[in-house]
């Protein structure tokens, strides 16, 4: 059977970066495990930097709960 997600505990909403991504959303919930894999450079880390707060060029919203 189905399982229901958790609550949102991530939810990012129209995320890019310059050259990288562009407008990527996605929601992340309770009990979920987020992967990033990808062909080398395209733009993993600079992902990565973006959820932690340290891509200074990311444009977009992230909500953390």
């Amino acid at each position: 059977h189905a399982v229901s997600p958790g609550k949102p505990v991530l939810r990012v909403e129209g995320l890019t970066l310059e050259g990288e991504l562009h407008d990527l959303s996605f929601e992340l919930h309770e009990g979920e495990i987020l992967g990033i894999f990808g062909l080398m450079g395209a733009g993993q880390p600079e992902l990565a930097r973006a959820l932690f707060g340290l891509e200074p060029s990311a444009t977009g919203h992230l909500y953390i709960d």
